[in-house]
């Protein structure tokens, strides 16, 4: 798009150098005048070029960095047809510095209704969008013979075969033809319907930007709705359905606090009332630990290293392979606890003594296994105690003994 303006630009530049070089002397015959005519037709093209570049400006489809480009090249090309106009002194003609004025007597142009007015399909916002462009583009047209090749246009060209049933065959004006395309192909919503969605809606799991377009969706149509068409009304009822919608935009809130502020702040347009409540969401968020991710650190190991694993763990100063402990991770209750820990665990049922662990240990890597013998406890004391008597019956032999000596 811009490429394009910088082309007319270009093609108008080369006639004002052209013009200046020859001189005042040779202007003066009907070479000023076959430049000026040239001069004008790439002027009328570009005028009629400008329609749709600003439709794209209210679309939203020129952002940013373009526009400023646009602008620039839009007010260049102004610059120079003006200064051709003088250099070949033209004084019946109109000088138009603003391309507003140049375009309120164009004349109806096949390309530029191509590129403007979008074909008819069953999404509401296309319809929105051809409605709205026909009625800028009838408001530019200069003659009624213009006016009437538009209606035959969108009739005949942007129409579905579903829409061409609903609407006539000809129309007189072009507002007969957009009231009829109001009435017939958009669809018809009920206010009460509507102001009761608005009223119920809530944000639960949505995020605020999601939220906020469906409350501004429902204030939107509600308005319209309401206004049937009439722009005296539209006025009225858009600051009142304005502010239904922001109170029932901050009662929805998901958090509590959020929603207060956003009441107590008492905003008068929508957008404000949304931008706020994601800007204080972050800001919460920040102070919180939300944004970095900040969480308590679980005390349970969940890497399950069991039953069937060749792994290794360290347990009381030997290495066990895993299929000798089969929930070597979990952690152990009265049941089954490692000897000497005081932690006490919730349990079910009748509480048993540890016992001893049984298997094959390993000191290190790349050793021989070697058994280990569980240590009956209660033998091991019945055999010091026989022991213990053994020797006290030979101390006491020993000592009859002597005295019999």
């Amino acid at each position: 798009m811009i490429s394009e303006l910088e082309l007319y630009g270009a093609e108008l530049k080369k006639i004002k150098v052209y013009l200046i070089k020859i001189g005042p002397a040779r202007r003066e015959g009907t070479i000023s005048k076959v430049k000026f005519s040239e001069a004008q037709e790439l002027y009328d093209r570009f005028s009629n070029y400008l329609i749709t570049v600003e439709s794209d400006l209210k679309s939203g489809k020129i952002k940013g960095q373009d526009i400023s480009l646009v602008e620039t090249a839009v007010e260049r090309i102004n610059v120079l047809y003006n200064d051709i106009v003088k250099l070949c002194n033209v004084e019946e003609l109109i000088v138009l510095s603003k391309p507003e004025t140049k375009m309120s007597t164009i004349t109806f142009d096949l390309k530029t209704a191509l590129n403007l007015l979008p074909v008819l399909t069953n999404e509401e916002t296309v319809t929105k969008q051809l409605i709205d462009n026909i009625e800028y583009y009838d408001s530019i047209l200069s003659t009624p013979e213009c006016k009437q090749n538009l209606i035959k246009f969108v009739l005949k060209s942007r129409l579905s075969q579903a829409a061409k049933l609903k609407l006539k065959t000809t129309y007189s004006s072009v507002s007969s033809l957009v009231q009829d395309m109001r009435s017939e192909l958009l669809p018809k919503k009920a206010a009460t319907a509507i102001q009761t969605k608005l009223q119920k809606i809530r944000q639960h799991e949505k995020s605020i930007s999601n939220y906020g377009e469906e409350i501004n969706e429902l204030f939107v149509d509600l308005t319209i709705s309401q206004a049937n068409g009439d722009t005296k009304c539209y006025e009225i009822l858009k600051p009142i359905n304005e502010k239904l919608a922001i109170k029932q935009f901050a009662d929805g809130l998901r958090n509590r606090k959020l929603s207060t502020i956003i009441s107590a702040r008492n905003y008068d347009s929508l957008k404000d009332a949304i931008q706020a409540a994601q800007d204080e969401e972050v800001s919460s968020a920040s102070t919180s630990g939300e944004i970095f991710g900040t969480y308590k650190k679980p005390y349970y190991n969940y890497n399950y290293r069991g039953r069937g694993h060749n792994s290794r763990s360290f347990h009381n100063g030997y290495f066990v392979r895993g299929n000798n402990r089969p929930y070597a991770n979990r952690v152990q209750g009265n049941y089954d606890r490692q000897r000497g820990s005081t932690r006490v665990f919730s349990y079910r049922g009748q509480r048993s003594p540890a016992r001893a662990r049984r298997g094959t240990f390993y000191r290190s890597r790349g050793n021989s296994a070697r058994r280990q013998n569980t240590v009956n406890v209660f033998e091991e004391s019945n055999n010091d105690t026989q022991n213990n008597n053994l020797e006290m019956s030979q101390q006491q032999s020993s000592s009859n003994r002597f005295f019999l000596d």
